[in-house]
């Protein structure tokens, strides 16, 4: 045990480095002996610390010097406030000393001397009463009640190494104090008297103190003063005396944190070596590793399951009076970004997070212990101090929500390749059901840092990041299947049983925060998760909340439908009836291969006129921008856009236009679109910024100035931030202009990829993301555009808007997945779909030598018939023989035939939720159609069992009941059954 023993000396000598020296009187070593003996006894060998209530282990504590606290410098002037420090999100309130203070002259500093000797707040002179300066008892007792009011709890400081020199007791019980053996008083380590804890009177003098402020005043608990000079056994008495009246009161030990004290005396203590090192680091004199290295020290000598107190400031450290040079306040001294850095591995690490007046808000006052110098709160209402608030508001409220941040939770380091500027740390929930990881720049450099197992991260200076994640498992019930997420695993759904980890957030095309199960309940969440599936057990995980499935029924149905009604509930509005009623026809296939111009367009314009194809809108694909974000035709292929748009309307059409979200990167609609010039409220620049380029990093009050770059295959381009109301805002107002100059209908919006957009930007919001700016990206449409087309989507369920499936291959195995993603597409919230073009959206299939087959083509007509819409595109006149060409409008008409059919599930769904497009499962519970099927429902009437084989054949699974197939023939099922050699004419339905 000599390292503990060591350990206290040090520890002891540090604590006092810096404060005015005073002669060695005698006493002082008779003191610490007497604290390390009772520490050495083997009683305390390996113990672990004490238990403690959950509101210190989950807390945040806040200190507040009643003379700086408010400009009042009173009891009265603090309590007015305290409805702040509860809205910073602190849960304890620590008061420093506001007992009767002495009046006896200060020798122990000469400045302190040239001050006018004030009242010291750690010289008491009466415990029971409060101090005149301050207030009455009542303002004392004033003050704790209103603490409590607002649910927090309070600490009081009490100070009994030493007293006053003109302490209360002192001419009634002269041997409270020690003396010499002449009589004379012994003064400790600050030229003050020490009381006498050898004298049992005294200690039950001191234990009354205590009683009293906890049973009469009503206080939580005790800040102890230099408690480490005093006998340990003393705090354990008062502990146990303590908790026979308040169960959960603590006692906070201002020592270093010596093994043993919190075995049974103490509930936390202070860390001043960590203090140290994270200011040391702060500053630059020390490493960045010595936190670690600090913390390391302290679990390997102190008792299992130590609580301690992480801060940067308190009144010792912040008070100018004991230092040289304008020490006066942190954030001025390092940056207010530099002392946020170092406040996050406050609030993030295994400790108690600890705050001086005003470092909530970024105070910069410059503060004296001993005389009336009071926080600026102006600087409440600034940029910095909404920042600040926000940050601590945010943390304060993880630490209560949040069971990985308590002190019980387990710290687990990281290692990484920058280890003298970074910390990386990982905090596991003691149930394991939430991890997060934690990273700190505390430099002052941009910092490229790989971290164990964990990836690489390019941080700026002082820049945190906190990923959560909480993980759930959820064991399966018998026979339980589940769908969602997105569409992109439309073909082969239900999951299996086995199935690698998706992170919803990232997920392409259309997905939603969104699980459904065949047995009735779903699994949702505002903000993305992931999840993976081992065994049947379903492993979510999510870096926001702690998931759990909700039970709404037995069904898939049921499950659908309360997950919708709860969280997208359907708006009762369509996108345009046209959509549905009649063929779409988008222009992409041709231009792609003949080139866009005015002239190719015109011409695919009148072909389609003439060849007795029902045509409801027609989209001008691509090709027509003379720049991105210009909306402004190429004049030279396009001479005449109006009138090009007038003869498409003369035809009895509607009109959409191609168009995306991005501005090419030169020319005056970028330089325009830049720093807010006549766009923006606050003069923020409209466009997302680069997620990498240092140049453009910037804090509130230091706007970036480089908007970021995004490779598509049109090249690169920037992009409004869709995500920040303003940039959302500047883009809506551009397309209604342009939609009216041109006499425009809708928009096919392009693009959306989240990948490319979290791989590039970051927005105006830091805590938003690529599936955020899809969402806004979708609502433009749903909300002011009824002709509208998306091939993205992120949680926009229930809006009226149409959805394509991405570009799909003319290729057999494309064909067999469509049915799948559109009745994925219903399950999402999105029933309003088209599986994009007939015969495929890939233009390369179409070129000369490509792959092209008559059959698919038709039986792709055949599929999307009896789909919500329907869109053609590669122009069937010249692609198919004359009968070929006939059995493909004859799957035009019968979209059209079907289109009151439609439109009724349509409006039915914009109420209710349902899918247009159902599966099987869905309509037919537990009849085992929980697997993958190409089949499908259309609404609860029919049955459509497509062809999508090249053998001509498809197997057929009618449920119970009676069915009438396309051919008049009818059916008793179940009945299971293959048709062969279906021809091409023909698409196989049921109607029951």
């Amino acid at each position: 045990m000599r390292v503990d023993f060591c350990c206290v000396l040090v520890a002891v000598a540090i604590r006092f480095v810096g404060i005015a020296a005073v002669e060695n009187v005698p006493g002082n070593q008779s003191d610490i002996e007497n604290y390390k003996s009772r520490i050495r006894t083997t009683e305390y060998a390996g113990c672990e610390a004490r238990t403690a209530p959950d509101w210190l282990k989950r807390g945040f504590i806040y200190q507040i010097n009643p003379r700086a606290f408010s400009p009042e410098g009173n009891l009265r002037g603090a309590t007015a406030r305290l409805s702040l420090v509860k809205d910073a999100g602190a849960t304890i309130v620590y008061l420093m000393p506001v007992n009767v203070l002495s009046t006896a002259t200060n020798h122990f500093s000469e400045l302190v001397h040239k001050l006018g000797d004030p009242k010291g707040f750690y010289s008491p002179k009466d415990y029971f009463n409060a101090e005149p300066d301050f207030g009455t008892n009542e303002d004392r007792d004033a003050f704790v009640r209103e603490v409590h009011r607002l649910g927090m709890k309070v600490i009081f400081d009490i100070v009994f190494y030493h007293c006053g020199w003109d302490a209360c007791f002192l001419a009634v019980h002269p041997d409270y104090v020690k003396r010499n053996s002449d009589g004379t008083i012994v003064p400790g380590k600050w030229g003050r008297p020490v009381l006498n804890f050898d004298n049992p009177v005294a200690r039950e003098y001191l234990y009354g103190v205590l009683m009293h402020l906890v049973k009469d005043v009503g206080v939580d608990g005790f800040r102890c003063d230099v408690s480490e000079l005093i006998p340990i056994d003393f705090w354990e008495e008062a502990h146990r005396r303590l908790s026979s009246v308040k169960p959960e009161v603590v006692l906070l030990c201002e020592g270093y944190g010596c093994p043993g004290e919190q075995c049974a005396g103490f509930d936390a203590c202070y860390d001043w070596p960590g203090m140290e090192a994270l200011r040391g680091a702060l500053d630059g004199r020390r490493k960045v590793s010595d936190i670690r290295r600090e913390w390391k020290t302290k679990r390997t000598h102190c008792e299992r399951k130590a609580r301690f107190l992480r801060y940067l400031e308190n009144h010792d450290e912040t008070d100018a009076s004991q230092n040289k040079g304008p020490r006066g306040d942190s954030d001025e001294r390092w940056g207010c970004r530099l002392f946020e850095a170092g406040l996050f591995y406050c609030f993030t690490s295994d400790g108690i997070p600890f705050l001086f007046n005003g470092n909530e808000f970024a105070d910069t006052s410059f503060q004296r212990m001993l005389l009336k110098t009071p926080v600026d709160w102006a600087q409440r209402d600034t940029t910095e101090g909404r920042r600040r608030l926000s940050f601590v508001r945010k943390f304060s409220a993880l630490r209560m929500s949040d069971s990985a941040f308590s002190t019980d939770a387990e710290m687990v380091w990281l290692d990484n390749d920058a280890p003298d500027s970074v910390l990386s740390y990982e905090r596991v929930s003691p149930d394991g059901s939430s991890r997060h990881l934690c990273i700190v720049n505390l430099s002052k450099h941009r910092v490229k840092v790989q971290v164990q197992n964990r990836g690489s991260f390019d941080l700026a200076p002082a820049e945190y990041l906190d990923r959560a994640v909480f993980t759930t498992s959820v064991e399966p019930l018998p026979n339980e299947k589940w769908w969602g997420a997105t569409f992109n695993f439309g073909d082969r759904l239900p999951f299996a049983a086995d199935e690698k980890k998706v992170d919803i957030g990232s997920c392409g095309g259309a997905a939603a925060p969104l699980l459904v199960s065949s047995e009735g309940r779903y699994v949702w969440s505002d903000r993305p998760f992931s999840f993976a599936f081992e065994k049947g057990v379903l492993k979510l995980e999510s870096s926001f909340e702690k998931l759990s499935p909700t039970v709404a029924g037995k069904t898939l149905k049921s499950a659908y439908l309360a997950a919708a009604a709860r969280h997208f509930p359907f708006t009762s509005t369509i996108p345009a009836e046209l959509l549905f009623t009649k063929p779409q026809w988008n222009n992409w296939i041709e231009i792609a291969i003949q080139g866009t111009s005015q002239s190719t367009v015109d011409a695919y314009t009148e072909a389609l006129a003439k060849s007795g194809f029902p045509c409801g809108v027609y989209m001008m694909d691509g090709g027509w921008l003379n720049r991105s974000g210009s909306f402004q035709f190429n004049r030279e292929r396009f001479p005449d856009p109006k009138g090009m748009f007038a003869r498409i309307h003369e035809k009895g059409w509607k009109s959409m236009i191609w168009i995306s979200h991005f501005v090419a990167p030169e020319g005056g609609d970028f330089i325009r679109l830049r720093h807010g010039r006549g766009y923006t409220l606050d003069g923020l620049d409209v466009l997302a910024y680069s997620k990498f380029n240092d140049s453009c990093r910037s804090w509130p009050g230091k706007e970036a100035k480089a908007p970021g770059v995004i490779w598509w295959w049109s090249g690169i381009s920037c992009t409004w931030d869709l995500t920040y109301q303003p940039g959302w805002d500047d883009y809506v107002s551009k397309l209604k202009r342009f939609a009216a100059e041109y006499g425009i209908d809708g928009y096919k919006f392009d693009a959306g990829d989240v990948k490319t957009l979290d791989d590039s930007l970051r927005f105006h919001d830091p805590e938003k993301r690529g599936c955020d700016f899809v969402h806004d990206y979708v609502r433009i449409g749903a909300e002011y555009f009824p002709y509208s087309e998306y091939r993205v989507a992120w949680g926009n369920g229930g809006q009226p808007f149409m959805l394509r499936l991405h570009d799909r291959h003319h290729s057999w195995k494309d064909l067999a997945g469509v049915s799948g993603y559109v009745q994925t597409c219903g399950l999402l919230g999105y029933p309003y779909v088209v599986a994009d073009m007939v015969g495929g959206g890939e233009a390369g299939t179409f070129r000369p030598g490509s792959f092209f087959s008559e059959k698919l083509f038709v039986r792709s007509a055949a599929l999307l018939s009896l789909h919500p819409m329907m869109q053609f595109s590669a122009a069937p006149w010249r692609y198919l023989s004359k009968e070929n060409l006939e059995h493909c409008r004859a799957f035009a008409e019968l979209h059209v035939q079907f289109a009151p059919y439609i439109l009724e599930l349509a409006r039915h769904a914009s109420k209710t939720g349902e899918p247009i497009v159902r599966s099987m499962e869905y309509e037919f519970p537990h009849q085992g159609f929980a697997r993958p099927m190409v089949q499908f429902m259309l609404g609860s009437k029919w049955l459509v069992a497509p062809v999508v084989s090249e053998d001509d054949s498809v197997t057929v699974e009618l449920p119970s009941g009676t069915w009438r197939d396309d051919l008049g023939e009818t059916h008793i099922g179940p009945k299971k059954f293959t048709l062969k050699n279906v021809p091409l004419s023909r698409l196989p339905r049921y109607e029951r």
